[in-house]
């Protein structure tokens, strides 16, 4: 799936008007180092996120501040979105298909530890922090067939955010779920500068979002915690 023309457009907007002034005296906040980062990647779900969604693309931006040599805290945000799961509903008449379209927005504070190369025209970093994360899935019936809509079904796809402990019509099987979860991330990058004003950067995460459980029919917990594996890449100014 491609990324939206207009959150390119707003990305390479904020870069432009970055690059001059981050060119001119870099990026400081009251004396301290300061930095800039834009870009956009791919983010594959691992483990039961990986069975209920496909591979999606995210976009985001973060910013940090330098607060010892080598130390900076960052804060960020990213919004993915994922390639839709299909699975189905267990009815006394058969199967009926069920298609969950999954997207995230994700705010992240991370302590980050860089360490320069090659007279700093290169540098490794490693980070890792708490986030909060807000899931989004709008389950739908691909058939588009609206004569089972009164069928009782089962259904318990946690990573839908979804699990019912007895059957329910099939069009309340529908609709959009939602849930708010605490989580935490770790990941390693590098920026490279390439005398542009900027550095590109590149680098990968492990995100990890602790969500609510649910009981199925036959009263075993059913957990909807979710890992992902975005990998980024971007412009930083600094």
């Amino acid at each position: 799936m491609s990324l939206r023309p207009t959150i390119v457009a707003t990305l390479g907007a904020v870069a432009l008007l970055a690059a001059p002034a981050a060119h001119a005296q870099g990026l400081q906040v009251d004396g301290y180092p300061a930095g800039l980062q834009v870009g956009g990647g791919v983010v594959t779900p691992i483990g039961a996120a990986g069975g209920s969604s496909g591979i999606g693309w995210d976009v985001g931006g973060t910013a940090d501040l330098e607060f010892r040599p080598g130390l900076a805290i960052r804060a960020g945000y990213l919004y993915g979105r994922f390639g839709a799961g299909e699975t189905v509903a267990a009815s006394e008449t058969g199967a009926l298909p069920l298609r969950g379209k999954a997207q995230m927005h994700l705010g992240l504070v991370d302590l980050v530890w860089k360490h320069g190369l090659r007279e700093r025209e290169a540098t490794l970093y490693v980070f890792g922090g708490p986030l909060v994360a807000y899931r989004r899935v709008t389950i739908t019936n691909p058939s588009g067939d609206g004569s089972a809509n009164l069928v009782p079904v089962g259904v318990c796809e946690p990573q839908w955010l979804q699990c019912s402990p007895a059957p329910l019509p099939y069009h309340l099987a529908l609709g959009i779920r939602r849930s708010t979860d605490l989580g935490a991330s770790a990941g390693a990058g590098i920026s490279v500068d390439v005398g542009l004003r900027a550095r590109l950067f590149a680098e990968a995460r492990v995100i990890f979002v602790d969500g609510p459980a649910f009981r199925d029919a036959a009263g075993a917990k059913r957990s909807s915690d979710a890992t992902y594996v975005p990998v980024f890449f971007g412009l930083r100014f600094q």
